[in-house]
């Protein structure tokens, strides 16, 4: 959409991800008489893969989405597969498990999906909107927000940030993360030759001294690579140039099996990946959700079913605002909660990995990281 100079929305949510896409979904669907409008400041969406667990369909149920994406027939994920504690293989497998498969989808893909579903439900979408910055008066925010070469002003009682990491408007508020750790994905796509074609529907994860590997097959015939390890460790492996990159693939065998004589390798792309949960993830007339309150490690695999989950709640507590109830101190309580959990758990599955206690990855998840953190 073209928009005026000035517009007014009651909500304003600057990030259109699966985060800031399921707080619009919900806010039309539980109380469409309030004006929406979603700013994403990429004019198209990233092509990372996007794993998405099988409970995902809850959310989708939920969001009113669910018939929908059947329609877009998105590739399958039947488990996953890790290289951890030892070199032999555990599977996890999705078929066992009460909701079923899940589905490995080209992020572009998944938020493309998510979009048209806001703007068929009644959400207004502004691509290529850049947030520049805020000011609170006269009991609105004033928003100046550049839409390809033209500065606009959207006026709002309530703002909903899920403009993810970048966390674009609590950033300006001055609210701080706290890190708990570097973690970066180093990530290529690999584009196979016709013989080694594969629908492998198993994400792998694979553990080696200074990080771990992971890999999932794509539906354009392409492996998705992924090493993540800290910063400071990346930086100095030298692992942001290609030949570096590949000579540490060979001492993954079976990521490295994965992509043996492959036809053509991308660029390297560099993906913050670290732990962390702001401070205040909500304040008078905002909220954060997604990864903008609180991001999870990869290995999780639990962060686009958070993103769903929060941003459903984010929209609650938007919601209630203009009820004239306040259920802000509640999200934060439950979010706070189960980011506590959530650092217990990932501290567990990193201890499983015990074949290299003594080197830096792996010992600072074990002696605790907060102090090496920035």
């Amino acid at each position: 959409m073209t928009p005026n100079t000035n517009l007014y929305f009651d909500i304003v949510i600057i990030g259109a991800g699966p985060a800031g896409c399921a707080a619009a979904l919900a806010i039309r669907k539980n109380a469409p008489h309030l004006s929406v409008c979603l700013l994403e400041s990429a004019a198209l969406a990233r092509r990372r893969l996007e794993s998405l667990s099988p409970m995902t369909a809850h959310f989708l149920k939920e969001l009113g989405i669910w018939g929908s994406f059947l329609k877009e027939q998105f590739q399958a994920a039947y488990g996953t597969s890790a290289i951890w504690g030892s070199e032999s293989p555990h599977y996890n497998e999705f078929i066992y498990q009460t909701h079923g498969h899940g589905w490995q989808i080209p992020r572009n893909q998944y938020d493309d999906f998510l979009r048209k579903e806001c703007v068929s439900r009644g959400a207004e979408l502004f691509l290529n909107a850049s947030f520049k910055r805020q000011n609170w008066t006269s009991n609105l925010w004033k928003l100046e927000v550049k839409i390809g070469e033209k500065e606009h002003t959207f006026s709002s009682k309530y703002v909903i940030d899920a403009s993810g990491r970048n966390a674009a408007f609590t950033r300006q508020l001055g609210v701080r993360k706290r890190k708990a750790d570097r973690l970066i994905g180093v990530y290529a796509n690999f584009w196979l030759t016709d013989r080694q074609r594969s629908h492998h529907g198993y994400t792998l994860v694979e553990a080696r001294d200074r990080g771990w590997w992971y890999s999932a097959y794509t539906n354009d015939n392409s492996v998705l690579l992924g090493w993540m390890s800290d910063s400071d460790l990346i930086r100095q492996d030298g692992l942001s140039r290609k030949e570096m990159y590949l000579e540490k693939l060979q001492d993954a065998p079976h990521t490295c099996q994965r992509v043996q004589n492959f036809e053509k390798m991308s660029e390297l792309s560099l993906y913050s990946a670290s732990s962390y949960i702001l401070d205040q993830v909500g304040g008078p007339n905002w909220v954060a959700v997604g990864d903008t309150a609180a991001a999870v490690d990869p290995l999780s695999s639990s962060g686009s079913l958070r993103a769903l989950r929060f941003g459903i709640i984010g929209a609650y507590v938007a919601v209630d605002h203009f009820k004239g109830r306040d259920s802000l101190s509640r999200y934060q309580k439950i979010l706070s909660q189960e980011y506590d959990t959530y650092l217990q758990s990932k501290a567990t599955h990193y201890g499983h990995e015990s074949r290299w206690k003594a080197v830096e990855f792996w010992s600072r998840r074990q002696n605790g990281w907060l102090k090496h953190a920035i």
